[in-house]
């Protein structure tokens, strides 16, 4: 049976739930799984427990040094400037303070990926 959690920032519906880290360091991403957090359904905010806040501190001691790493990982990279700057004035939608509304497809992007 699944417990209920509030998230303490927005008041959502959280539950427990395996997720995935993404670190930059400098130029480096750094992904780091296995991760057992508290998600909120609402503002996806994720909460981590002390031991495994001091897991993810444990390794990231050494800098994340990649012959320490699991396994590595290929990732494409993509810039909005090569994006054409003409927008269709359909494609962007207001909200009643007259500030864009901001929509992510998260969903739709990870089914192509």
């Amino acid at each position: 049976m699944e417990v209920e959690h509030t998230c303490p920032e927005c008041g959502g519906n959280a539950r427990m739930e395996d997720v995935k880290l993404c670190i930059w360091k400098a130029e480096r991403l750094i992904v780091i799984e296995d991760i057992n957090a508290l998600v909120c359904d609402d503002c996806v905010e994720q909460y981590y427990d002390s031991l495994t806040r001091y897991k993810i501190d444990r390794l990231g001691e050494n800098g994340f040094l990649k012959e320490e790493a699991r396994r590595v990982l290929e990732v494409p990279v993509f810039s909005v400037e090569d994006v054409e700057h003409s927008v269709k004035e359909d494609a962007v939608e207001e909200t009643e303070s007259g500030k864009p509304s901001w929509a992510p497809v998260w969903s739709e992007l990870e089914d192509e990926l």
